[in-house]
């Protein structure tokens, strides 16, 4: 039988795996979600509500079902995992027409 901690647990690791997919500060998550426990969640140190889940997954883009696909949680990023974290990263911090410049190359790059 799964304990509770450990289902919390791996919980809060896939609520920051998806976060920092997207680059996102635990603020940045708790704001767009209106959680303000988002830092509990990750630590398994919240019994989080099925309103929260649905509320973190909503402002995460994924189903809730997403936030309990816990297989292979604990291997670090892949390799290109961490370059696309890497150029969002990077892009965040430009302005619109940056970004767009940038993507207008990467699809020339491409064509």
């Amino acid at each position: 039988m799964v304990e509770t901690e450990s289902v919390l647990r791996h919980l809060g690791q896939r609520v920051r795996f998806l976060r920092k997919r997207q680059n996102l500060t635990q603020m940045d998550l708790s704001e767009k979600a209106g959680v303000a426990d988002v830092g509990d969640v990750e630590r398994g140190s919240a019994n989080v509500t099925v309103s929260s889940l649905l509320k973190i997954s909503k402002a995460l883009g994924v189903q809730i079902r997403d936030l309990f696909d816990f297989p292979g949680l604990e291997e670090p990023l892949r390799e290109q995992e961490k370059i696309l974290v890497e150029i969002c990263q990077l892009l965040k911090t430009k302005d619109l027409a940056t970004q767009q410049k940038a993507l207008n190359a990467l699809r020339a790059f491409w064509e």
